[in-house]
């Protein structure tokens, strides 16, 4: 069994339920930070509303509903409006992401993993939003990291890709080959695979992420600096064949956005795998 908190404006209930399931949980549910913003989010939205919050003493999730409802201790013709809070199951993919990965995608991501005895543990190693969006910031938390998968969002789109690679960041530039790299779209569910025999990855200590290799391009990263304006998507290279969604366009399936340009992003996100 598991306890819920329902409150009600400034008062607290507390009652026993039975524990929900992840599938009970939204994929486009909100989250707000820290809980002690609840009551401000339930004062402008409505009824129906979910939304997860984060106990900053514990790092425990909570995922909440806004309801309204009578209660005994309202005034008399009063409505209250009030939430109630359940505790969420105590694994968390990829905690602390902005990508709003569900559970379901976060194992799905977890499972594309092919190299041997990695426990899956996540560590956010750097967040662009906040370690900051130049190359040099992003080489400052990566270098020397094996092991890693790196998070692009597309800004118009809202589109999520996302590439890993075994191997850990250097500085200068090396041209190598990684059987375990793949690229992939988190939305799409596409992966695209290193294909054998082929120097699939570049090395660079000058440059922002840069996965794949294709007419000086990287096929997903952002490679130059203000990295937020260079986000690169492309669709049916050489390297890793992914597939575009509109041929006659070139819409690439990452980025839902033509191939041949670079769009604007609205977060990188490199984590490291144990």
């Amino acid at each position: 069994m598991e306890k819920i908190y329902i409150f009600v404006m400034n008062q607290l209930f507390l009652v026993t339920t039975a524990l929900l399931t992840a599938s009970t949980y939204s994929t486009t549910v909100a989250h707000i930070g820290n809980c002690t913003n609840v009551f401000a989010f339930v004062e402008v939205n409505i009824p129906g509303t979910k939304f997860t919050c984060t106990d900053q003493s514990t790092n425990k999730i909570w995922d909440c509903k806004l309801v309204e409802a009578m209660f005994p201790i309202c005034e008399k013709k009063e409505q209250c409006k009030s939430f109630n809070c359940q505790h969420r199951p105590s694994y968390q993919y990829f905690h602390g992401s902005n990508f709003d990965i569900a559970p379901e995608e976060g194992q799905w991501l977890l499972n594309q993993i092919q190299v041997p005895n990695l426990s899956k543990k996540q560590v956010l190693l750097y967040q662009a939003t906040r370690d900051g969006w130049y190359t040099t910031d992003y080489h400052t938390k990566v270098n020397g990291f094996n092991n890693t998968y790196t998070f692009l969002k597309f800004k118009w789109t809202q589109r999520r890709a996302a590439a890993f690679t075994s191997l850990a960041q250097i500085g200068g530039w090396v041209f190598t080959r990684d059987d375990f790299a793949f690229i992939l779209s988190i939305d799409k569910r596409i992966v695209a695979r290193a294909l054998p025999n082929q120097q699939n990855l570049v090395l660079t200590g000058i440059n922002g992420p840069y996965i794949g290799w294709e007419r000086g391009f990287p096929v997903l990263g952002a490679p130059y600096d203000v990295m937020y304006a260079y986000g690169s998507a492309q669709c049916e290279r050489d390297s890793y064949n992914m597939p575009h969604e509109d041929n006659e366009k070139k819409v690439c399936s990452l980025s839902g956005l033509n191939s041949d340009d670079f769009h604007v992003l609205d977060e990188i996100e490199v984590w490291q795998i144990l």
